[in-house]
């Protein structure tokens, strides 16, 4: 659905010129789900019998009369832009103009507008504020101030946020046989082992992000090439001898993967293990369907994506948009010493996860999610943080959630380390269930968007605890009970990037 609002005004403004003031207006007060997406103009309101509004006599919207007028694109940007809204609207006269949500774009929209758009420093969140092709391709424009190939493999590159916020946690809390992340797969016996340990010296090279570690003798930590990492090949490898692989501690400064082959008379294993520094869960699959495809003799492209995202790291925190972070995370936090948080203590195991399966009519529940302005993820990070307000019995409720840090750069065929932690405080107060569905939708895109601001500080100044998070592990994600590992294909990738979770990172897999 769409927000319209009928006004009666007492000039001679016309419905597109109203439409802009308005917006404009609502936009500089309000947050972005409370702009209209239409104003529409009238004599006067018509009221029923008992004068009140006769809503089924309010004109319907005609889009068409809501086009702006077509202005061609000029530059490269705002031509590459418009390109882009023909594809996903399907539409051939699109002006540089034209409004991104009046033409029907929502927030899963916005997600198929950035698989198209090579651009960093750009979300979904910017696309759904800034609505105009011509608005968009200036944003765009803007992202020459930063320089995303000062780094290479040979020199490495400092640690993002993520990376370092582990780093940090493994120094300070000697944690150096934690944030292993294991890996599995059953091999095709006609394959020989020689064959499987060119595949992955392949891996190596595509990846070469698994082939880093840790050089702390610079100003700030570094990944740089490291030792090649191990390949072992083991015909009658053990439960013990299989557990020591995946649990023994990484020498952080010399390499951060290795791999064991497994082969007996009857299969081949092929296990890896990998540290959290330069892996997530996402990783994981992107690890699977790449070695897939080098075994059958496809190619696969060379992945450095985590050097910009690092010159990335490195380079916003001198811009207007960094201060601007803050100054979000500032307001919304500044009443934290008023809200409730679910401590470790309420658990008796002190820490953990607990998954619940909803019986829901999946059915009812998408014709609800067509019906709203809403995706799934919004829908249950907002009865979770409703639940939370409740069982603590505060209506300020603190916690966490996460994305998988690959908005932004569209790089959902990378390896590395990339998911954000990001703190949310939500007001659950006074609310009915449309507007609270509004708010939570707003809060969390506004969260998103600054999705970069480094969480270890907004933790040390307010006092957040990480390990409270909440995520949504949506229906479309599949799981292969055999492999115990999640997959999905590229069309549904697009949709879980609109999620707010990363959407692996609940995945228990080999025990740990």
């Amino acid at each position: 659905n769409e927000l319209v609002v009928y006004v009666v005004v007492n000039n001679d403004m016309d419905e597109l010129e109203l439409n802009n003031v308005v917006s404009k207006y609502v936009g500089e007060r309000k947050p972005e789900y409370m702009i209209p997406s239409f104003v529409i103009k009238l004599d006067a309101i018509p009221l029923n019998v008992n004068g009140k509004v006769d809503k089924r006599a309010l004109p319907a919207v005609d889009r068409d009369k809501f086009r702006a007028e077509y202005v061609a694109p000029r530059t490269e940007a705002e031509k590459t832009v418009v390109g882009i809204f023909k594809k996903i609207f399907d539409q051939e006269n699109v002006g540089i103009h034209d409004d991104f949500v009046r033409l029907g774009g929502d927030s899963l929209t916005a997600i198929r507008f950035l698989s198209y758009l090579e651009s960093f420093n750009f979300s979904a969140a910017n696309i759904l504020k800034l609505r105009t092709p011509e608005a968009i391709a200036k944003f765009i424009e803007r992202d020459d101030e930063f320089d995303l190939d000062v780094y290479s493999i040979k020199e490495g590159c400092p640690l993002n946020e993520p990376q370092l916020n582990v780093y940090l946690d493994v120094i300070a809390n000697n944690k150096f046989d934690s944030y292993h992340i294991p890996f599995r797969r059953n091999i095709d016996k006609e394959l020989d082992v020689d064959r499987i340990c060119q595949a992955l010296n392949t891996m190596l090279d595509v990846h070469p992000i698994l082939g880093m570690c840790i050089d702390d003798s610079k100003d700030v930590p570094y990944l740089v090439k490291g030792s090649k990492p191990e390949i072992s090949i083991d015909h009658n490898a053990d439960d013990e001898r299989i557990d020591n692989f995946f649990t023994k501690p990484f020498d952080l400064y010399d390499s951060l993967s290795r791999f064991l082959i497994v082969e007996t008379d009857d299969e081949c294993q092929l296990f890896g293990v990998f540290h959290h520094l330069i892996f997530d869960a996402l990783s994981n699959e992107v690890f699977k369907q790449d070695l897939e495809s080098i075994l059958n003799g496809d190619g696969v492209d060379v992945d450095d994506s985590f050097l910009k995202v690092s010159a990335f790291t490195q380079q916003i925190q001198n811009s207007q948009e960094y201060e601007s972070a803050g100054k979000f995370y500032g307001s919304m936090l500044a009443d934290s010493d008023d809200a409730g948080v679910l401590l470790k203590s309420v658990s008796s195991d002190g820490e953990g996860m607990m998954e619940f399966d909803l019986d829901l009519n999946l059915d009812l529940f998408k014709s609800f999610l067509s019906k709203t302005t809403v995706n799934e993820s919004v829908v249950f990070t907002a009865v979770f943080a409703y639940t939370l307000s409740r069982f603590i019995g505060d209506d300020k409720v603190l916690f966490n959630i996460t994305d998988n840090g690959r908005d932004r750069f569209n790089n959902y065929g990378a390896i590395g380390m990339f998911v954000n932690t990001l703190p949310i405080l939500v007001d659950c107060k006074n609310h009915n269930i449309s507007d609270f569905m509004n708010y939570m939708s707003g809060l969390i895109y506004d969260v998103m968007r600054y999705d970069y601001y480094p969480f270890r500080l907004l933790a040390s100044e307010y006092d957040i605890d990480s390990s409270i998070i909440f995520q949504f592990l949506p229906d479309w994600v599949s799981v292969d009970e055999d492999d115990e590992k999640i997959y999905f294909d590229d069309e549904d990738l697009l949709r879980a990037a609109d999620s707010i979770n990363d959407l692996t990172a609940n995945v228990v897999q080999n025990g740990n």
